[in-house]
């Protein structure tokens, strides 16, 4: 392994502030025939999900799992004006960096015999994993192993750009925003 660092610092390297052109782009999400914002029943705030908690319950796995260390792409970044730039700048720029470190972290639990019950999960696009009435999330987090096509997305993903979304949202006068929101 060239270069190995902990997953920690590796987890250290951000991808770069991505310009937005603004084209007076449409606010409004992509919507479905199959799902609504009506299906999602509440949203709340997961407070156990903190860098503290984090840190504690982790903190072992982080600072002694290796990984080699891989920079990110140097080159000036595109801007953006739509869900396909953002989804094409993720793709470059996140989806390789999660997979490694989702590979790291469940091998050394594996070589330390510290898996217990957690299940270890891959991470990619959202039909490789099991659909919900034929909709398919931008990301999947799925057990590998599973048969494909109807292994649980254990968290769905949806990429949206900043001018489609806001944690403004979410108690907004306007029901129209709330629901934008979700």
């Amino acid at each position: 392994m060239d270069n190995p660092v902990s997953l920690m610092a590796y987890l250290q390297y951000g991808p770069p502030r991505i310009p937005v052109i603004d084209q007076e782009q449409s606010k409004e999400n992509t919507t479905s025939q199959i799902c609504s914002a009506d299906d999602i029943r509440s949203v709340g705030y997961w407070v156990d999900f903190n860098l503290s908690t984090i840190l504690h319950q982790h903190q072992a796995i982080l600072a002694n799992s290796r990984c080699a260390d891989e920079a990110m792409p140097d080159s000036p970044p595109q801007p953006i004006n739509s869900e396909t730039g953002l989804k094409r700048r993720f793709a470059l720029y996140i989806y390789q960096r999660v997979r490694r470190a989702l590979r790291s972290g469940f091998s050394f639990l594996e070589m330390n015999d510290q898996l217990g019950n957690r299940t270890v999960v891959e991470f990619g696009e959202g039909d490789l994993a099991g659909l919900i009435e034929q909709f398919i999330p931008d990301t999947a987090y799925y057990d590998p192993l599973a048969i494909a096509g109807t292994r649980p997305n254990r968290l769905p993903g949806s990429l949206k750009p900043s001018f489609k979304w806001s944690l403004t949202q979410q108690n907004s006068p306007e029901h129209y925003q709330r629901k934008q929101f979700k």
